[in-house]
């Protein structure tokens, strides 16, 4: 390493910059660490063996210096040499990253050991960034076949609402609820999650509000088909009928997990998702977070940062967890007071944290009148869309009894979704047809299901 230090410019400036002292046990070499970075901060340049000769002060030190400049490694390529070196730097922060943690659990520092999880993994993940970006002019039929590759969805089970979101939940994201107290936010989020089941997608859904049992009932409503009321009434005859049903046309599963309000973290969900696989074989396709709201952050608590960091670093965390691991995570937001009793949602209305709307991929803004309680409808509003437009309004059919969303007839259209004309020439109708019959596929295939459970 420290002749690749001093003789290889492109070894260099890969290693340089996760290069620390501490993971060297030999203590010339983590001399000759620490002399490189000192010289790299005061000339902002990398030194030369002569500049180091000058700048380090004890002998035993440079000439160890000068025997690693002199090592042969000509017979070994780069790559070889840098894959070797890869291995050793994360072996290396590994150990220092457990000796720490056995020092904390010495001195009873619980807080401290707390940080050292996230410590390990990242050092398990670590590797030299070898990607230097996409040549954009290099290859044009790449770029093409890229615009035709499939893109991990999942549908909402709203036909309108899809297509606003290019085709449903995207996988490594997060998408956001924005609405006001009482409004429906779990009945929006377990609604979508039957959907997502009725595709035979694995669902973990987080409850911090209702009990698993309570929230269950919100699934048996959709998929029997019966109101939440009745539920109760039911003969156990007939209630076992209908689950034996589910279970035979739906083959994935539902894990409801709840936990109390502030009290887990993205790690605690990470820790979750990998206990699931490996008790129960469970991997989930999308998670349901309810809500996003009542988690706390990753590590020990920092009492300098404010509500709005808190909550702008756990949907950040969250997201990243959604990158990982890939599904994509749902849940929601709080809308504040200047946010209630309006039609029109702003992304300044979130009551929680302005800094959660900075990480989510999308972000709804839910709203309702009187009249439109009374005819079963809510608006969804698209504030924030990283897969297309945004500011644009949908109405999604609602039934409280079943807890059930549904589409409703769009009069008229947009005129924001129709083909521009001057571009008809352009477009290959093959590809338009196609992508058609694959969204509309989707709802029929979820009037498919839920005929065969009745």
């Amino acid at each position: 390493m420290i002749r690749l230090l001093l003789c290889n410019p492109q070894g260099r400036e890969r290693l340089f910059p996760f290069l620390v002292s501490k993971i060297f046990h030999d203590q010339n070499h983590a001399k000759i660490v620490d002399y490189f970075i000192k010289f790299h901060e005061k000339y902002d340049k990398f030194p030369t063996k002569s500049e180091l000769k000058i700048f380090i002060k004890e002998e035993t030190v440079y000439n160890e210096l000068v025997r690693c400049s002199e090592l042969d490694i000509s017979e070994y390529n780069d790559e070889f040499v840098m894959g070797e070196l890869e291995s050793w730097f994360k072996e290396k922060m590994i150990h220092s990253h457990i000796v720490d943690a056995v020092q904390a659990l010495t001195d009873q520092d619980l807080e401290k050991l707390s940080e050292h999880p996230d410590n390990v993994r990242e050092a398990l993940s670590f590797s030299f960034d070898t990607k230097l970006g996409l040549d954009f002019f290099d290859d044009a039929e790449s770029l093409y076949n890229s615009l035709h590759d499939e893109d991990v969805t999942f549908s909402t089970g709203l036909y309108d609402v899809d297509k606003l979101i290019d085709g449903g939940l995207h996988e490594k994201s997060i998408t956001l609820f924005l609405a006001e107290t009482n409004m429906g936010k779990t009945l929006i989020q377990s609604a979508i999650a039957t959907n997502c089941l009725l595709q035979n997608k694995n669902v973990l859904y987080i409850t911090f509000e209702e009990s698993e049992k309570k929230l269950s009932r919100r699934f048996m409503a959709n998929l029997f088909d019966v109101n939440m009321g009745d539920l109760k009434l039911l003969r156990k005859e007939k209630f076992l009928e209908k689950f034996d049903k589910c279970k035979k046309v739906i083959n994935n599963q539902l894990i409801i997990r709840e936990y109390p309000e502030n009290t887990i973290s993205a790690n605690h969900l990470r820790t979750l998702i990998k206990e699931l696989k490996t008790k129960k074989k469970f991997v989930p396709d999308v998670i349901f977070v309810d809500y996003i709201g009542c988690m706390i952050p990753n590590g020990r608590p920092n009492s300098n940062i404010n509500s709005n960091d808190v909550l702008r670093l756990v949907c950040g965390q969250t997201r990243a967890l959604s990158m990982e691991f890939g599904p994509p995570v749902v849940s929601a937001m709080q809308a504040n007071r200047g946010g209630m009793k309006t039609t029109d949602l702003d992304l300044t209305d979130s009551a929680d944290s302005i800094g959660q709307t900075f990480k989510a991929d999308i972000i709804f803004g839910v709203t309702q009148t009187a009249e439109m309680k009374a005819a079963g409808r809510y608006s969804f509003s698209l504030l924030k869309n990283r897969y297309g437009i945004n500011k644009r309004k949908r109405f999604v059919g609602v039934d409280f009894n079943k807890m059930r969303l549904y589409d409703v007839e769009q009069p008229g259209g947009n005129d924001a979704d129709k083909n521009n004309n001057s571009t008809e020439e352009l477009i290959d109708q093959a590809t338009v047809t196609l992508l058609k019959s694959k969204t509309k596929s989707r709802s029929i295939a979820r009037k498919k299901v839920m005929i065969k459970i009745k």
